[in-house]
């Protein structure tokens, strides 16, 4: 045991300096990740973006998802915001006055135009323009939640963000809108074991008492990386003069190391066993697998919508409200006063979430997604898959239909793909100043850099394997400090306290064998 205590000790120290820059990156990374309305403002500029992630002059990454078309004026909404074309797509000015400036508040899920009011669904609010005047205002819905469609239901607005369905008038200067809490039978809803190991790695399973807690883990963290190196660079310092007080602090910094560290062993475990399981290649040992939603266990919001609503259209000719929501389709009628109704739609046309979700007529809707692009036939509820030119696997972000019959969608990589013979990219020119302009939310920067895509220029095939690897040996250092904080607490003393007695023993039994040979 005290050959291992050697080895551990040993092993904890020099991968613990080995990973010091990953854990505090991951740690830092992690927390700020945890509360994304404090960083919604805060954007990352070009210059820090890895090529991989940067808009091009096709449209990708989700620069366009929608165009609305009116007679010779097009109205286009994206990630990189609202923008204006008077000349049927050939140059395009930005609507910017009084939109949000943020790349996160930039970021628009959809469009609706009605009249001369342009309305707008951000990841930050609603926002409403007077086509005249040129100049954005907000709608306060009373709520931080993301706006992920609007839908125009016999002169009523419905707004959808990821939780709510809001209801209200079209007025510029006064609207008011009514707040709706959906409610389906979700029968015995099953909840993905990837989705528990997302919620456990957060702290999400027990809401914000549960990300607080894991926030004050990512400081432990931080601090006991930085001791680690202290601890490390004193005995260096200690061959040359060292002051009184250099001493205090590494006393200090190895006291309350060894405490901090067994004190949040248990949550770093946690953080780091459920991060490599995020991580293929187990990720795929728990892909498919489900639990019972009552075997859940943790915190579940009485909400069963709670930021799962991701798009909905209004199907005029059977008056009814098409939502994908929770992972599955429903309808319902437009007052929402009876519980949403299961629609049976095949699952594998929404992998990823349900980007595009358009009518194209009165019989079809457009369904597009990673998983591909599909149309479904409202009456029948079949879907068949629609072919988009071009080789390899199309993530399909956005979908548009001009007055004058053409289709196109735009995909996460490759951008604009027409879906007939008419070369429709000749005809929508990105403008030079989004791509000048170009810049990144601070979350799905991070995002990018916890999950360690931020570096697939930098290693290539080879990122997966090496996070994976940097995770592993991160739950082994934790396992390793375990073992030795039980082993100098515990076995170390409980040795010690047996080795003593022993002695007491064999003490007390000299007097009386000498004793013994006297009398006799």
């Amino acid at each position: 045991m005290k050959k291992l205590f050697k080895y551990s000790k040993l092993l904890h120290k020099y991968l613990g300096l080995f990973l010091i820059l990953y854990a505090v990156y991951m740690s830092i990374s992690g927390i700020l990740l945890n509360h994304p309305d404090l960083i919604k403002d805060v954007s990352v500029p070009s210059a820090f973006i890895p090529q991989r992630f940067m808009i091009n002059s096709n449209w990708n990454r989700k620069s366009m998802t929608k165009i609305v078309d009116q007679d010779n004026l097009l109205y286009l909404a994206g990630s990189q915001g609202v923008w204006k074309s008077e000349d049927k797509g050939r140059s395009f000015k930005q609507l910017k006055e009084g939109y949000p400036e943020s790349a996160m508040g930039r970021r628009t899920n959809d469009i609706l135009l009605a009249d001369t009011l342009l309305f707008a669904a951000s990841e930050t609010g609603l926002f409403v323009l007077n086509i005249n005047e040129n100049k954005w205002k907000e709608i306060n819905l009373e709520t931080s939640d993301p706006v992920k469609k609007i839908l125009l239901v016999s002169d009523k607005l419905y707004v959808f963000s990821s939780s709510h369905v809001f209801i209200g008038n079209i007025d510029y200067k006064n609207s008011k809108f009514e707040k709706i809490t959906l409610e389906a039978d979700m029968g015995d809803e099953k909840i993905s074991l990837f989705s528990l190991m997302f919620d456990l790695h957060s702290g999400e399973i027990f809401g914000l008492p549960g990300r607080l807690l894991y926030d004050a883990a990512g400081v432990m963290i931080v601090f006991l990386s930085f001791s680690g190196i202290y601890m490390w660079y004193f005995p260096w310092r200690k061959k040359k003069k060292s002051k009184a007080g250099s001493k205090k602090l590494f006393t200090w910094f190895y006291k309350h190391h060894f405490k901090i560290g067994i004190i949040s062993a248990t949550l770093v475990l946690i953080i780091g066993v459920t991060g490599i399981f995020l991580l293929r290649p187990l990720s795929r040992v728990i892909a498919g697998k489900t639990i019972s939603k009552k075997n859940y266990p943790g915190f579940l919001p009485d909400n069963n919508f709670e930021g799962r609503i991701k798009n909905a259209i209004y199907d005029e000719e059977n008056e009814q409200i098409l939502l994908y929501a929770a992972n599955k389709f429903w309808s319902s009628n437009p007052e929402f006063d009876k519980p949403l109704e299961r629609l049976d739609i095949s699952k594998s046309v929404a992998g990823h979430g349900l980007s595009v979700f358009e009518k194209t007529d009165s019989a079809n809707v457009i369904l597009g997604s990673f998983a591909g692009l599909y149309k479904l036939n409202l009456q029948t509820k079949k879907s068949e898959k629609i072919a988009v030119p071009g080789k390899g696997r199309k993530f399909v972000t956005g979908f548009a239909q001009f007055n004058n019959g053409v289709q196109f969608v735009s995909t996460l990589y490759n951008g604009i793909i027409p879906l007939g013979k008419e070369n429709t990219t000749s005809k929508i020119i990105m403008p030079e100043e989004m791509i000048k302009n170009y810049s990144m939310p601070l979350w799905s920067y991070l995002f990018s850099l916890h999950k360690g895509r931020i570096f697939i220029d930098l290693f290539g095939s080879y990122t997966g394997p090496i996070f994976f690897t940097l995770g592993a040996l991160f739950v082994l250092i934790t396992l390793s400090g375990i073992f030795d904080w039980i082993y100098t607490k515990v076995i170390k003393p409980a040795k010690g306290k047996k080795k003593v007695k022993e002695i007491k023993e064999d003490s007390a039994s000299i007097p009386e064998i000498v004793y013994k040979k006297e009398t006799q």
